[in-house]
C-alpha cells in the first residue's frame, strides 16, 4: 500500500541507511513545496486477487496489483523517495546498492521481474518563447532494468496530466491522471472551473517492448479510483455543482485496449 501505519525497527534502520548512503550518487530534488495530489484515495482491489475476465476457453486470469514505495524482493529492498528517486538496498550486505534518479514527484512502484516501474507526478515541463514561459504538467513513467542493480538504467516516456493512482492488471499499467485547465484573464493566470482525466494503459508483458496501448479522456477532476479485473471507476467532484461524476473505463481487454462505458452523477462528493 501507499502508507504504513506500524514501522518495525529493521526497516526504519534500512530508510536512514538509504537516506545516508556513504557512495555519493547524483540525484534530482524533488520540489520540497509541492506535495503532489493529497486526495484521500479510495482502495481500490486488493493486491494478490485474481479475477476472471471473458468466459468459456477464452476467460483470462489478471491479478490486480495496487502500487508500493516500498517492496522486499528476496534480499533487495526497493524503496521509492521523492528527493531520491528509487534506492535499491542489498539487506545482506546492508549497502545501497544503486540510486536511480527521477524528475518530479515519484509516487508509484512496482516490481515485475527483472524490471520496476516507477510512475512520477509533477514531471513539468516547460517552454520559453521570449519574454513567455509556458508549462505542462505531465506524468511519467521510468523503466528501470535491474538486471544489474548497480547500474540500472531507465528509459522513460511522458503521460498526458498529472498522476492520481495507478493499477497493476495482469500484463498491462493503468495510470488515471487529470488536471485543471488555466487561463490568462489580462491580468494574472488563474484556474478555470474546466477540468480533464485520462486513463492510459501501458502493456508491460514484452520487457523489450514496452509501449502504450490505448488512452481514453473525459471531463472533470478524477481524483478517487476503484479498479477491478475488468473496470476502472473514476470519480470526479465538482465542487461548483456540489455533486461526483463517475466515470465507468473497460479494461477488459487483456492486451490493454479501454474504452469509456458510461458514466453517473450523484449528489455530494466521494
Amino acid at each position: 500500500m501507499r502508507t504504513a501505519a506500524v514501522f518495525c525497527p529493521l526497516l526504519i534502520a534500512v530508510l536512514l541507511l538509504v537516506g545516508c548512503p556513504q557512495t555519493q550518487f547524483r540525484f534530482t530534488n524533488a520540489d520540497v513545496t509541492n506535495h503532489g495530489w493529497r486526495y484521500s484515495l479510495l482502495a481500490g482491489a486488493a493486491a494478490g486477487i485474481e479475477d476472471t475476465s471473458g468466459t468459456g476457453t477464452n476467460a483470462v486470469t489478471r491479478e490486480v496489483v495496487e502500487p508500493d514505495v516500498i517492496r522486499r524482493v528476496g534480499n533487495i529492498l526497493y524503496v521509492l523517495n521523492q528527493y531520491r528517486g528509487l534506492s535499491i538496498v542489498d539487506l545482506d550486505r546492508e549497502k545501497v546498492l544503486a540510486q536511480v534518479p527521477t524528475y518530479g514527484y515519484p509516487r508509484d512502484l512496482y516490481v515485475v521481474g527483472n524490471h520496476a516501474y516507477v510512475l512520477v507526478a509533477s514531471a513539468t515541463k516547460y517552454e520559453s518563447d521570449g519574454p513567455t514561459v509556458s508549462f505542462d504538467v505531465a506524468s511519467r513513467l521510468y523503466v528501470v532494468d535491474l538486471t544489474n542493480p548497480g547500474s540500472a538504467s531507465l528509459p522513460s516516456f511522458d503521460l498526458k496530466g498529472d498522476l492520481v493512482d495507478s493499477r497493476l492488471v495482469g500484463d498491462v499499467l493503468y495510470a488515471v491522471c487529470a488536471e485543471y485547465q488555466y487561463y490568462y484573464d489580462g491580468v494574472a493566470v488563474a484556474k478555470a472551473a474546466t477540468s480533464e482525466s485520462w486513463v492510459t494503459s501501458v502493456n508491460v508483458a514484452d520487457p523489450a517492448n514496452i509501449r502504450q496501448v490505448d488512452e481514453v479522456s473525459f471531463e472533470g477532476l478524477g481524483s478517487v479510483i476503484q479498479a477491478t479485473n475488468s473496470a476502472i471507476y473514476v470519480a470526479a467532484p465538482s465542487w461548483e455543482t456540489n455533486q461526483t461524476t463517475i466515470t465507468y473505463v473497460d479494461i477488459s481487454d487483456s492486451a490493454g485496449a479501454i474504452a469509456l462505458a458510461g458514466s453517473v452523477t450523484v449528489k455530494g462528493y466521494l
